[in-house]
């Protein structure tokens, strides 16, 4: 019985020192002083600036919780890797890794906020409580795939075709379903109109409130003025909307009601429009859209 417990007792105390051996192991830092967790390693080109990687990642706090998932998308990143905004960010801690890595990036919150949150909100930022003075986020990365300039510009533009080609026949295809006759302007806008108001024309810097109802073409709705409980106002031409608007709503004048079909082009584009707690998408990436609108008011 005492041979048991004393072989027991060695057996705990090996597992428990090739565990700490192995953490020390897989614990790095770059050359900035980064700390980084690898999970996995290869013996592949690191990624540098100006490569084109593809990633899956999740970043989150100190206390592991989630502020974005890519996986939520159902896609990974691609993004060009540019100069580090920083020394100890996570585009730093991509320059480390080869395509197959996976690991985790230790990143100052205080850098994070000071370098790249505050600057992308601009003077409305407001700290959140959750990220206190001295703590990290934590970077879990697996980089996908590594490519080239040259090769990820070619693909890109591949893609693109395909994604245009696609729109292009899927808003074909709802103006032949719903018997639309009327033709899209230069820019491939439709503005319908459903009833002729009387009142002022709209132009460019007038302020027009409306009601509107947003939706996909496959008729699931994603936006309308009904949550604020009055009419939304916008200046034609302030760049506070979409271009779309811009130029459908400049077809238009008090009083009219209309449908606008809008490309993705003149909407939230290739990039989609994110949900910013969490990065989901509201709207995919080359998404028509389509909005029941209601000129409510014009004024200068």
């Amino acid at each position: 019985m005492i041979r048991t417990t004393t072989k027991l007792i060695y057996g705990i105390f090996f597992l428990s020192v090739l565990f700490f051996s192995c953490k020390q192991v897989n614990e790095k830092h770059t050359a900035s002083g980064m700390k980084y967790i690898v999970y996995k390693q290869n013996a592949g080109t690191k990624a540098k600036i100006r490569d084109f990687v593809t990633i899956d990642m999740v970043y989150k706090t100190e206390n592991d919780s989630i502020l974005f998932d890519s996986g939520k998308n159902k896609m990974p990143m691609r993004f060009q890797l540019t100069q580090p905004p920083f020394a100890g960010s996570m585009q730093e801690g991509l320059m480390y890794m080869a395509e197959g890595d996976s690991a985790t990036f230790f990143v100052s919150a205080d850098s994070m906020i000071r370098n790249v949150f505050s600057k992308l909100a601009g003077p409305q930022y407001v700290r959140p409580e959750f990220l206190k003075t001295g703590s990290f986020l934590k970077f879990d990365i697996k980089l996908v795939r590594l490519q080239s300039e040259l090769d990820a510009s070619e693909e890109i533009y591949h893609e693109m075709d395909k994604k245009i080609a696609l729109e292009k026949s899927g808003i074909e295809k709802y103006v032949k379903d719903h018997g639309i006759s009327q033709f899209p302007d230069s820019n491939g806008i439709y503005v319908i109109k459903k009833s002729e108001g009387k009142g002022a024309e709209i132009d460019m810097g007038q302020t027009v409130s409306i009601n509107y109802s947003g939706q996909f073409l496959t008729g699931l709705d994603f936006d309308s003025n009904k949550k604020l409980g009055r009419p939304y106002s916008f200046v034609v031409g302030s760049g506070d909307v979409i271009k779309g608007w811009d130029f459908a709503f400049r077809k238009l004048r008090s009083g009219d009601k209309a449908t606008l079909i809008i490309p993705s082009a003149f909407g939230y584009g290739e990039e989609g429009l994110r949900n910013k707690s969490d990065g989901t998408f509201i709207i995919p990436p080359y998404s028509p859209l389509l909005f029941e609108v209601e000129i409510v008011a014009v004024r200068r």
